[in-house]
């Protein structure tokens, strides 16, 4: 491996550590009862404030060097996807049209046998009544039309081709706005996030129906 691409891994220095765990500590019994505690307080996060920097700076040339590392590899990696996904995106296409061309055929011959088929029931319930209307018995006559009635045509499935094995196809519906004036109110996105820039540029004073504007306290500490 060439040391370009060697990535140090930095472990926190003894001073760190021992730093780490006394703010650890202070934290974790911290109780602010009056002025002076709440500006021990501040002075305190100042001071994990610059402690978080330095560890920053520490492990920042490991980062840098991991992420462009990782930078390399990924378009590396993307070149040779993104032709093998375009080649699986034809052959799917191809594939599909030839399996909607033969759906298509498929239909329609299911629709001309069930045609003919239909065509061989009538023609039967037909000829039934024609003969019971000879009949001179209504006992005859009757058991000849329940007969006709009874003639009805089986409902014809054309047969499916067998697909190779390891592929399925299936119906993935999707949604195609076409009018948003009539789209019901349910299936409508709030932007909350165009909310809260107006909230943030007018601070409030822009009334839009519907919305509250409000503020929240958040303590921002310096170095």
């Amino acid at each position: 491996m060439d040391n370009e691409n060697k990535i140090e891994q930095p472990k926190l220095t003894e001073e760190m550590q021992t730093g780490l765990k006394a703010m650890v500590d202070w934290s974790g019994g911290l109780v602010i009862v009056d002025d002076q505690q709440r500006t021990t307080a501040i002075e305190g996060l100042k001071r994990v404030k610059s402690h978080c920097k330095k560890i920053k700076e520490w492990f920042k040339p490991s980062k840098d060097a991991s992420h462009k590392a990782w930078k390399t590899i990924v378009a590396q990696e993307k070149e040779v996807t993104n032709v093998l996904d375009d080649v699986e995106k034809k052959a799917k296409a191809a594939i599909v049209t030839y399996d909607d061309a033969q759906e298509k055929l498929r239909k329609a011959e299911q629709a001309r046998l069930q045609a003919a088929a239909d065509k061989t029931a009538r023609l039967e319930r037909e000829r039934l009544l024609r003969e019971a209307a000879k009949l001179k018995t209504p006992e005859l006559r009757e058991e000849r039309m329940e007969q006709a009635e009874e003639v009805v045509a089986p409902i014809i499935q054309a047969p499916v081709i067998e697909k190779a094995k390891g592929a399925s196809t299936r119906k993935v519906w999707k949604a195609r706005v076409v009018d948003t004036g009539l789209i019901p109110r349910e299936y409508m996105l709030v932007n909350e996030k165009a909310l809260n820039a107006m909230a943030k540029a007018t601070k409030g004073a822009v009334k839009i129906a519907g919305v509250e504007f409000y503020s929240e306290s958040q303590l921002a500490v310096r170095v």
